[in-house]
């Protein structure tokens, strides 16, 4: 017994090591079939096992039991027709198979009646199913593991319910007392779902009445298989309803899920998804990607999918009842969503995880009903993203954007990055907007009209922050805005606006060129651009355009509101016609235009903006109320500069420390007003009748201030130009205009001008504009005036006639205000303001109290009244109502003219004219037509023809109609003449038969010097000599104003051989002589020529200096100029004939017979012709106020030198 053990090894030593390798071969194979006998052993137990189970838990058996214990652990009611157990039918799973399932719920149980009959009886029953069938994987359950290889459901009915109080019809499970302990004892439960399959329609009902929520679920089937491992394939397919009080949220939606997933039980936190397709209705949903749930986060790498997403299927999803407005939209219109969700979302602060979003539409179509407007084309490519770590990344991309409809077409693509914090927007867009569909689909409620297209196209990149007016230059923008036919019409805000073929560009960028800008700023921009332009803004002004450009650039920062500094401002127009217009007819007009215009900080003060402007057009028109300025090849600078605040300027100092000690009573800051209501006050006071006649150019209130805030200056340079006012109703053109001016002055420069048949050239200074134009200063003149023709007839009667316009009939002025053009507007002056008619009657000439004028005139030919001037020099000054001639020389086809001259208009009853006239080889009648007084004052001088020198200082009182009034009238007078002609044929006739002329047909006067004083209303004529033939006489007398005389003529030679004198009194109508003794004996007769000549000096010094003495001075009185002289009066009765001289005369034939019958102790009682009777009344005798000059030796060498005549006489005989 004991060496069998020991004899296999023996053996095996024995058969040494080969026997040892053959016996470790065969140590496997015998372990394979030791496990396979134990397997085969332990199978065949589990079967004898589960047979015996089979056999003892039979249906009947089985059922009873599943429903008792199932009824003890819920507070429910639970039944089954029939529970069977399988064992080997789908070994090694168990199966149990349930039919006839029914769970009634006692969660509402003991209720009152009162309760229990608002709930419905249907509530009761939880569940209903036709079969339920469950298959285990006996191993795994062995093994504490579930692991269902398959569920098969039947016909489920769920009717879920929420009672009004709260309560849930699925409240039916026990409390478990042991839950924590078997939470200790077990662990992680195992439980793996190989497949559902539920069949055969089911149906889930959830009724919440407190949420007033009630939804339906017909399942049509479901399918749920695992295809390996963990990966499953499911299949659904339900039709939906859910309704939410009266809304009905969806009604009978069909749903479908179908596709992929993997599920881990041992992971369920997450879930893989692969392709898996949500069918809502007609709108596919596809799923890709893994979801984890995890305690404090959800992780997403989900990717879903709508393509394609109809939008009108979508608008059938939303409740009529919530938008019924969406049931009226028509459309074809689809888009593909493709959505990618990358990160984890944090329950803790609400943070999202990254998504993507791709866009694209299919181009549909778009409407809504009734609606005349739609939409023919809407195309849309575009990829969002939300990237909460990365905020910069967070935006959209626009590849496309293609919209298309009634009266719009846009296209274009952009981006926008950093959208949630300062999105950064980059964009192109081209498109156009057609105004007159529009406005057809969409008509105005106010009666606004508008028409044309209006196309777009910019490109544009910018942050949203940037979008500010002071950080505008920081964007980058390119646009332009096309204009065709464009009309708008607002007539509630009277604005209209007509555009035809316009453009509108418009851009920013740094500034690479212009200096006057910092280099690399930021540049603003801007072009617009109109074949024709017509804009009207509320009844105030019209703009009127044809081939307008206009462009301008400026620094950024010009918006940003920086009122500090001045920011640079360039730009220039042109266009073929530019025309603006006010509502009170006021207009310019530039035709061929190109100009540039700048503001630019100032030399002297970068902080004080100047503005520049300059334009060159080919021809310029203005007009003003009634006139009307043409410049043609004009050229205009303008500069204008904003005045810095001069409040505490050191003049403005002064000036109030001189107010205040002139009113040491008012507050310092009170002082000017109160200095400008007093010298108002006192102005008021003054009795000023031409008040009226002042020029008024004082601007209104708002151009006041504009005028006072700015210092312009400038140029105005034309070829040529016009001038239309029915002021002055000429025609009057300009010539190489040369105007330079400031806010305070005018300066012409060889400006010509050609007023009717006058032309001038005009250089000089109009100052102190700003003063006038404000109100309350002298308008200053400083002009030299040439001229090659001057027509003063034709200038004086136009200012008359001008003068009378504003009197002139409403037909004239309606005409003159109503022309269309200038050629129209000078043919109405011509033919209805009168100035063709010379007749008319001059007006007063005011002269202007504000006007301070020193006019320098050379002419080179002239007409005044019927004088034609050769040449003219004269200096005009113009002040204090005055006006002044100094030193006018003239020669005229009539004589030279020398002329000192004052016109004083003070007041209407103070209109006086003082002047001192020199006139040498003037005609007689040219001498009575230019001063008409000199015949009251020399009547005979109408008797005589030929040239005389003249000379008159005159003053005398005007009234209202320009007429002197003779009372007033105070002159010396001068007057010389030879060989002068007696006009009158018939008279010198008889006069030659009576004095025995030689020549009885030469009616020439050899020589006559007259000189005479006006005064106290006669005018005294001082001794003359005349010579006529072979008579000289001695003329001298007194003449008054009524035209009565008084002369006497002394004889000194004539064929009488005594001296005669002949008294001559009476008037012109009515006059008598008497013959007596002659009272100047020779040709020696006193000179007054000194008298006259010291006169003339004395009245031509107090005009030129009567400024210098003061307007008081411009008066009759101021101006006396006539001297005292002794009053020429004599005794004639010394003067009285002899009888033998008496005798002589009768036998010359001079005097007739003396009849014998007569008492003949008068000796020049003589008879008269019926026309020379001797008066009734005794004459005034005539006494020469140079009579104790005279003498005895003048009686002597009379009686000598008749003596001599009278030997001569006899010898001739």
């Amino acid at each position: 017994m004991e060496k069998k053990p020991m004899e296999p090894q023996r053996k095996a030593l024995e058969k040494g090591p080969e026997t040892g390798r053959k016996a470790k071969k065969n140590v496997p194979r015998r372990l394979i079939k030791l496990f396979a006998v134990l397997t085969g052993s332990l199978l065949l137990l589990i079967a004898l096992l589960l047979g015996a189970v089979a056999l003892i838990l039979t249906p009947s058996r089985l059922t009873p039991l599943v429903n008792e214990y199932s009824s003890r652990y819920l507070d429910a009611q639970v039944r089954f027709d029939t529970v069977t157990l399988s064992v080997f039918e789908n070994f090694p799973n168990v199966s149990v198979k349930l039919s006839g399932g029914e769970i009634i719920s006692h969660a509402f149980a003991g209720l009152p009646d009162s309760l229990r009959t608002r709930i419905p009886a249907a509530a009761d029953t939880l569940l209903k199913f036709d079969e339920f069938s469950v298959s285990l994987n006996l191993p795994q359950l062995l093994a504490s593991r579930i692991s269902i290889r398959r569920i098969a459901l039947t016909r489920p009915r769920v009717y879920a319910y929420v009672s009004p109080w709260g309560k849930a019809n699925w409240e039916i499970f026990a409390a478990d007392t042991t839950a924590g302990d078997s939470t200790e004892q077990g662990g992680d439960l195992y439980l793996n779902i190989a497949g559902l399959d539920i069949r055969n329609s089911g149906r889930i009902v959830y009724d919440s009445k407190p949420d007033k929520l009630y939804a339906t679920v017909d399942l049509e089937h479901l399918r749920l298989k695992n295809t390996f491992r963990h990966d499953y394939k499911i299949d659904l397919s339900s039709v939906n309803s859910v309704r939410l009080d009266t809304l009905d949220a969806c009604s009978s939606l069909p749903v479908a899920l179908k596709g992929g997933f993997t599920f881990n039980p041992k992971h369920p936190e997450t879930i893989a998804l692969d392709k898996l397709n949500l069918q809502l209705g007609d709108i596919p949903i596809g799923f890709d990607g893994r979801v984890s749930i995890a305690r404090d986060s959800i992780v997403s790498e989900l990717q879903c999918t709508i393509r394609p997403l109809a939008l009108e299927r979508a608008i059938t999803l939303v409740p009529p009842q919530l938008m019924p407005m969406l049931r009226a939209f028509d459309t074809n219109l689809a888009f593909d969503l493709h959505t990618r969700i990358d990160g984890s979302y944090r329950f803790s602060d609400g943070r999202l995880p990254r998504i993507d979003l791709d866009v694209t539409t299919n181009d549909g179509y778009l409407s809504y009903k009734n609606a005349k407007a739609r939409i023919d084309r809407f195309g849309i490519d575009a990829s969002l993203r939300y990237d909460p770590q990365r905020p910069d990344s967070t935006g959209a991309v626009f590849r496309k954007l293609d919209i298309a409809g009634s009266g719009i077409r846009l296209h274009g693509s952009g981006s926008v990055w950093n959208a949630m914090r300062d999105p950064a927007v980059r964009m192109k867009l081209t498109g156009a907007v057609y105004l007159d569909t529009l406005s057809i689909l969409f008509p105005s409620k106010q009666d606004i009209a508008v028409r044309g297209r209006l196309g777009l196209n910019t490109d544009a990149s910018f942050r949203i922050s940037q979008l500010q007016i002071g950080k505008i230059g920081k964007t980058r923008v390119e646009g332009t805005i096309t204009l065709d036919s464009l009309l708008v019409d607002i007539p509630r805000d009277t604005i209209f606006m007509m555009v035809g073929g316009g453009m509108i560009h418009f851009g920013s960028d740094r500034n690479r060129q212009d200096s006057l800008i910092g280099k690399d700023a930021e540049m603003l921009h801007t072009t617009v651009k109109a074949d024709t332009l017509n804009l009207r803004m509320k009844r105030q002004w019209v703009l009127l355009g044809s081939a307008v450009s206009a462009s301008a650039h400026s620094a950024a920062s010009t918006l940003s509101g920086d009122t500090t500094v001045v920011h640079p401002l360039n730009g220039r127009v042109e266009a073929r016609m530019l025309a603006m217009a006010a509502f009170d007819s006021t207009w310019i007009r530039l035709d061929g235009m190109q100009s540039n215009f700048s503001i630019v900080p100032s030399e002297k003060n970068p902080a004080v903006p100047l503005l520049q402007l300059g334009f060159d057009a080919r021809a310029m028109q203005a007009k003003s109320a009634v006139n009307r300025y043409d410049l043609q090849n004009g050229h205009v600078d303008f500069r204008a500069t904003l005045v810095p605040n001069r409040m505490d300027s050191a003049r403005r100092r002064q000036l109030l420390d001189s107010l205040q000690q002139a009113y040491p009573s008012v507050a310092r800051d009170s002082l000017f007003a109160y200095h400008r209501s007093r010298t108002q006050m006192r102005s008021r006071s003054r009795k000023d009748d031409f008040s009226g006649s002042d020029l008024d150019l004082s601007l209104d209130k708002s151009a006041a201030e504009m005028l006072r805030r700015w210092d312009a200056s400038g140029s105005v340079k034309a070829a040529s130009g016009r001038l239309l006012t029915p002021y002055f109703p000429l025609t009057n053109t300009l010539q190489n205009v040369d105007i330079a001016f400031t806010t305070d002055a005018v300066k012409l420069k060889n400006t010509q001008i050609q007023s009717g048949q006058s032309s001038l050239e005009l250089t000089g200074e109009i100052s102190n504009l700003r003063r006038v134009l404000l109100g309350r200063g002298q308008l200053k003149i400083k002009m030299n005036i040439e001229s090659d023709t001057l027509n003063f007839n034709e200038l004086i009667h136009a200012a008359t006639v001008g003068a009378q316009y504003e009197n002139a009939s409403e037909t004239y002025q309606r005409s003159v205000a109503e022309a269309e053009n200038s050629e129209q507007l000078q043919q109405v002056i011509a033919e209805q303001s009168g100035v063709d008619d010379t007749t008319a009657a001059s007006p007063l000439i005011v002269i202007p109290s504000n006007v301070d004028a020193q006019i320098d005139l050379c002419t080179h030919y002239g007409i005044y009244t019927n004088l034609r001037l050769n040449s003219l020099a004269a200096e005009l000054i113009a002040r204090d109502r005055c006006l002044q001639i100094k030193d006018m020389k003239a020669e005229t086809d009539a004589g030279s003219m020398n002329l000192t001259a004052l016109y004083a208009t003070r007041s209407r009853d103070d209109i006086i004219t003082g002047f001192d006239l020199e006139l040498t080889r003037m005609k007689v009648d040219r001498l009575i037509s230019l001063i008409p007084e000199v015949d009251s004052m020399l009547p005979m001088l109408r008797s005589f023809e030929g040239v005389v020198d003249c000379q008159i200082a005159a003053t005398a009182a005007v009234d209202t109609m320009m007429n002197i009034d003779l009372s007033t009238l105070n002159a010396a007078c001068s007057i010389h003449g030879e060989n002068m002609v007696l006009l009158d044929g018939e008279t010198f006739t008889e006069i030659a038969k009576m004095m025995h002329f030689k020549n009885k047909q030469r009616n020439l006067i050899d020589r006559i010097s007259v000189n005479m004083l006006v005064r106290n209303n006669q005018i005294e004529l001082f001794p003359f000599i005349i010579e006529m033939d072979r008579y000289k006489a001695a003329v001298s007398g007194v003449q008054k104003l009524d035209m009565s005389f008084n002369y006497h003529i002394s004889v000194l030679k004539s064929p009488i051989p005594f001296r005669l004198g002949i008294n001559i009194f009476g008037t012109l109508d009515k006059f008598k002589f008497r013959l007596g003794r002659a009272r100047y004996r020779s040709e020696n007769i006193p000179s007054y020529v000194g008298l006259i000549d010291t006169t003339r000096v004395n009245l031509r010094h107090t005009i030129t200096d009567i400024f210098h003495k003061g307007i008081e001075a411009a008066s009759l009185s101021g101006m006396k100029i006539t001297p005292a002289a002794d009053s020429l009066t004599v005794n004639t009765d010394s003067e009285a004939l002899s009888k033998a001289d008496s005798l002589e005369l009768q036998r010359q034939g001079i005097l007739p017979g003396i009849d014998s019958s007569e008492n003949g102790t008068d000796s020049t009682a003589v008879r008269q012709k019926p026309d020379t009777a001797v008066s009734e009344t005794t004459p005034p005798t005539i006494t020469p106020a140079e009579t104790k000059t005279s003498g005895r030796k003048e009686q002597r060498a009379l009686l000598r030198q008749q003596k001599r005549e009278r030997k001569k006489a006899k010898t001739n005989n």
